[in-house]
């Protein structure tokens, strides 16, 4: 499954054709596209969300288009955009209070009924209790955030303009990642961590694999 500007496609493993799955009237920009625990694909578009739950892809009428991100977790699917961050629960949309820039680039689960979600204009951590916001020196290297996820210990690695931020569940600053520590390029783009702890990150002009207890 890919997310394009001209629509969401799919490819099946023994086939080199993508084949355009939302068509019609309905094409156009997607943003992003996962799969949930239950193996429903999810699609994040400029005139809403789409996924297959039903057993062919259909449009899930719900939140206030465009949705720039979706994202699985245990409570449900989050639905995010300038509009708003909506949850799909027990089969219906609840609309979250949470107040998010519009300028969304990455979301993550806190795996605690709470998100973290990278923008333009820094790092916020909402859950139905608060909303926190990082985005001061001490905070992260920079405030332009574009990915981000967990290592093996539990640490959340934020990425962006200038490198990498490592904090602690107790929001504190563990370390950092920059190109003297073997980040190939400043600009990082995409964090990840593989299901053998390592953590890949790209940049604007390359990739960086990072194994635990190495320096790259």
């Amino acid at each position: 499954w890919i997310a394009t500007k001209n629509g969401v496609y799919q490819k099946d493993s023994d086939s080199r054709e993508w084949v355009s799955m939302v068509n019609g009237k309905d094409q156009g920009p997607t943003y992003d596209v996962t799969v949930d625990n239950n193996g429903k694909v999810w699609i994040s578009a400029w005139n809403g969300v789409y996924s297959n739950r039903s057993g062919k892809i259909e449009k899930v009428n719900g939140p206030t288009p465009p949705i720039a991100k979706i994202v699985p977790t245990k409570e449900g699917v989050y639905a995010l955009g300038p509009n708003g961050v909506w949850l799909f629960t027990n089969e219906s949309w609840v609309k979250k209070d949470f107040k998010v820039p519009g300028s969304i680039r990455t979301v993550l689960s806190d795996k605690a009924n709470g998100l973290w979600i990278g923008t333009d204009v820094g790092l916020f951590h909402y859950n139905d209790a608060r909303t926190q916001v990082f985005q001061k020196n001490e905070d992260l290297i920079s405030a332009y955030v574009q990915g981000m996820d967990f290592d093996e210990q539990g640490n959340l690695w934020v990425g962006g303009l200038g490198g990498i931020t490592i904090r602690d569940a107790q929001d504190n600053v563990v370390g950092k990642k920059e190109p003297k520590d073997g980040l190939v390029n400043s600009n990082v783009q995409v964090v990840r961590k593989a299901p053998d702890g390592r953590m890949w990150v790209g940049t604007e002009y390359g990739i960086t694999r990072f194994s635990p207890g190495e320096a790259a």
